[in-house]
Order: structure tokens, then sequence, then C-alpha cells
């Protein structure tokens, strides 16, 4: 992944838990991709009470 966004991309998005991605790839692409974003892999309805909710258009229980 991260050789693909070094070579295409101007700017990328990496889920920086460790889990999705290796600390050495992580390295690498935050020395090499000035345009690096860290994003979270949780949904909007992350967080909030029990309740219905519209993700996307589609309704969910959380």
């Amino acid at each position: 992944m991260v050789g693909v966004a070094l070579a295409h991309a101007p700017s990328a998005q990496i889920i920086a838990d460790f889990i999705h991605v290796h600390p050495g790839a992580l390295r690498t692409a935050s020395r090499t991709l000035p345009g690096l974003f860290c994003v979270p892999d949780a949904v909007a309805a992350a967080g909030m009470p029990d309740g219905d909710y519209s993700l996307g258009g589609v309704p969910i229980r959380n």
C-alpha cells in the first residue's frame, strides 16, 4: 500500500493504529509522503448512545 501511494498519489490516508498498518510502514510513509493523513477506522455512529441513525442514507440501529 505504501508503495502505491508513494508512486501515484500526492496524498494518502492511513489508519495509524499499528493493527491495520505495521509501524515500519507507517514510519516509511510519514517520512516520504508529505500529504499523509491519519484517519480512524470508526464509523460515524461510534461513541453515540443507543438509537436509530442514518449512515450514508442507510438506516442502522446502534
